[in-house]
């Protein structure tokens, strides 16, 4: 791409590729599930696996010590069907009784031990995602996906989908309905029946249609204890409801080969965190990449922020994920061929560093400098220190602005740099100059001038097709921060597919930029 230099009253907008239905789906925004290929052939993969683990035949109970979810054959069903190993089936465990019906399977994420009854549905058109010791009744509908009670909308054929999340420890009375998008809290029990949406808070019992709270519950410490304990778990019940405790279900150990979060101690040095996962990129393809710096001992993904964290088996593992990260440019994760998608890698931070900035983590090689009164020449001239100092730029467009009650024009300029890793380096001198007073590189006259990060969460550099994709987020939320500003739909919503009607209010929406 040439580069650009105006100075006009107006700037020519940068070009982005219109979102696929598969990121519009996870992302929030309307979309169409049967007129796209992709999405097409992903549910059909997913109901053909199901098919195989629905009619899976039972071990014999003549054998000595049947296997009840076994063999592995039937487990790697599951491992398929979620996108994850054989290991993390068994050692998490994932215990799943049959018929369980989902629409992807590869959009539902699981933290750790989790079990579910007969029926299970679960719409994951949008990610959904069990903590650890999870225990789901018979007959349970888990719904991200749903219509607009816009009926424009529907004759179009769209759908929309929002995220569910159900915290540790969490028990689904049998029949209950969960409709996102909804946040369930740690150690909350939703009674059978319930129908359930929005966030729920940690350590109550809900009930009810629609679900309020009937009783709120006080953690027990040594209860907390048990359930991270690695004792031998007894065998599961049948036949869960709401009045039965669920603890034979909770008592059950990890693996350091999770996938996911576990309760096992690890070293700092060898975690990081990673940020802007797209919402196209999947847990296995993340994984692989991940894999050529080191052994993997953990992975947690939070798809409904983008975000994530991984621990290797040692240090030299994390070491390489960073430094690759901190390349030119940035760590990337092929996806398809030819394609490669760019994620943000660093050391996890203490929790004293947490709150501060790291230009390292940056994936958006777009930055920009807010308004201030250089010349053209000035202009120029910082236009080659950055070039000079940082690296090459693709587009460099500058705006020129007659603010009302100023007696200078103000000049505002957007840069995208050819590599990230320009990106990176310019705003963390800039942050750095000036004994660290953040008040940007200075030039020869002596004017300083602040180079910061374009912080759009979700925005995916996808080498191979051109431009920038949109990932996630837009504008730090949900369509400007809420699902349609705020609110479900403006007017509510519906669950998708037969689901039952649940009434949102205004401005009570789930927003994105939580």
């Amino acid at each position: 791409m040439s580069n650009h230099y105006t100075t006009a009253g107006s700037t020519s907008a940068f070009q982005h590729d219109e979102l696929s239905e598969r990121e519009k789906m996870l992302s929030g925004q309307p979309y169409l599930a049967m007129c796209d290929v992709e999405l097409v052939k992903e549910r059909l993969q997913a109901r053909q696996i199901l098919q195989r683990y629905n009619n899976y035949p039972w071990p014999s109970p003549d054998e000595e010590d049947p296997d009840y979810f076994g063999p592995d054959e039937r487990r790697a069903l599951l491992a398929d069907l979620f996108g994850i190993q054989l290991d993390d089936i068994k050692n998490k465990p994932i215990e799943i009784e049959p018929p369980f019906y989902c629409d992807y399977g590869t959009n539902i994420t699981f933290k750790g031990p989790f079990y579910s009854n007969f029926n299970c549905h679960v719409l994951d058109c949008a990610s959904v995602t069990f903590g650890s010791r999870v225990i789901v009744g018979p007959g349970v509908h888990i719904y991200a996906g749903t219509h607009a009670t816009d009926v424009t909308e529907r004759k179009q054929g769209l759908e929309r989908a929002y995220p569910v999340t159900i915290g540790d420890d969490v028990w689904i009375g049998g029949g209950a309905v969960v409709l996102g998008p909804c946040t369930i809290g740690n150690g909350t029990t939703i009674a059978a029946g319930a129908v359930v949406r929005g966030n729920v808070p940690a350590n109550v019992v809900m009930g009810g249609v629609p679900a309020k709270i009937l009783k709120r519950l006080e953690p027990k410490p040594e209860a907390a204890k048990q359930s991270n304990s690695h004792s031998p778990r007894p065998k599961p019940s049948r036949h869960s409801t709401t009045t039965a405790k669920p603890q034979s279900m909770v008592e059950r150990g990890q693996s350091p080969t999770s996938t996911h979060a576990s309760d096992e101690s690890v070293d700092p040095a060898t975690e990081c965190f990673i940020v802007n996962i797209p919402a196209r990129l999947r847990p296995v393809e993340l994984k692989a990449a991940l894999r050529k710096c080191g052994e993997i001992r953990r992975l947690t993904l939070d798809r409904a922020r983008h975000l994530g964290f991984v621990a290797f088996a040692d240090v030299a593992g994390a070491e390489a994920a960073v430094d690759a990260g901190r390349a030119p440019d940035g760590f990337l994760v092929p996806v398809e061929e030819g394609r490669d998608v760019l994620i943000g890698i660093e050391h996890r931070r203490t929790d004293e560093e947490q709150r501060s900035f790291n230009p390292d983590l940056l994936t958006n090689p777009r930055c920009w400098i807010r308004s201030t009164t250089l010349d053209p020449d000035e202009l120029s001239e910082l236009k080659q220190t950055i070039e000079r100092e940082f690296g090459s730029l693709k587009v460099w467009t500058v705006v020129r602005r007659d603010t009302a009650g100023m007696t200078e024009e103000r000049t505002e300029v957007e840069l995208e740099f050819d590599h990230v890793g320009g990106a990176r380096a310019a705003i963390r001198a800039s942050r750095e100059a000036g004994d660290g007073d953040g008040r940007g590189i200075e030039l020869e006259n002596g004017r300083r001038v602040r180079i910061e990060s374009r912080k759009m969460v979700g925005w995916v550099n996808m080498r191979g097709r051109g431009g920038f994709q949109r990932g996630g987020f837009t504008r730090g939320g949900f369509v400007r921060g809420g699902f349609n500003r705020g609110s479900y739909n403006n007017r509510g919503g519906y669950n998708n597919r037969g689901g039952g009607s649940f009434r949102q209010s205004r401005g009570r929406g789930y927003s994105g930029a939580e």
